[in-house]
């Protein structure tokens, strides 16, 4: 899936939520965006929560620990979907479900 079927997803969205909050999960034939769980802590740590890599252009230093992503998901996955307007949706590999990356939206300032 490259990256302008992503930003489309993204788009698509950021439009449902003028007149309902996003969808949970998002399929393609390869990805799964998916609102994120606790039990995503731990695979979305290892691939992506603590690279220093995936962190150079983000506003986040890379999570030191496990505890860093499983706040993270608390405070922004499917347990506070909607609360405030900030939405995480977990990226994995349709085939095995390990989570692989995330995708933010922020409605709110």
């Amino acid at each position: 899936m490259g990256v302008d079927r992503l930003l489309a997803a993204a788009n698509y969205a950021n439009c449902l939520f003028m007149t309902t909050i996003p969808p949970y999960e998002f399929v393609t034939p390869r990805l799964r965006l998916r609102a994120g769980e606790a039990m995503d802590a731990d695979s979305l740590f290892e691939n992506y929560t603590s690279s220093r890599e995936a962190s150079i252009y983000l506003q986040r230093k890379p999570h030191a620990s496990v505890k860093d992503t499983q706040s993270m998901l608390e405070a922004w996955g499917q347990k506070s979907w909607n609360i405030d307007g900030r939405f995480a949706w977990v990226i994995s590999e349709d085939k095995n479900g390990e989570a692989i990356g995330l995708v933010l939206l922020i409605t709110r300032g």
